[in-house]
């Protein structure tokens, strides 16, 4: 029985693809996600923005806003 690369690659980059889907979960920041991107717009710094979402009772850390901003760019 001889190895066949070529197969055994393909099954591995099949099963890493499958690993990677991406997780569709909403944001807690979603829910304010205007208003937020208002305050960026506004020069509101990442701590700005986390007081305004604590005060709607958000509570996240500064890196969570920061990736949230980044994909909503």
């Amino acid at each position: 029985m001889d190895f066949d690369a070529l197969a055994e690659l393909e099954e591995i980059k099949r099963k890493r693809k499958l690993s990677k889907r991406k997780r569709y979960s909403k944001s807690r920041i979603d829910k304010l996600d205007t208003e937020v991107l208002r305050l960026r717009d506004a020069g509101a710094s990442l701590a700005d923005i986390q007081i305004f979402l604590s005060k709607n009772r958000i509570r996240v850390v500064p890196s969570t806003i920061q990736r949230w901003l980044k994909k909503h760019g």
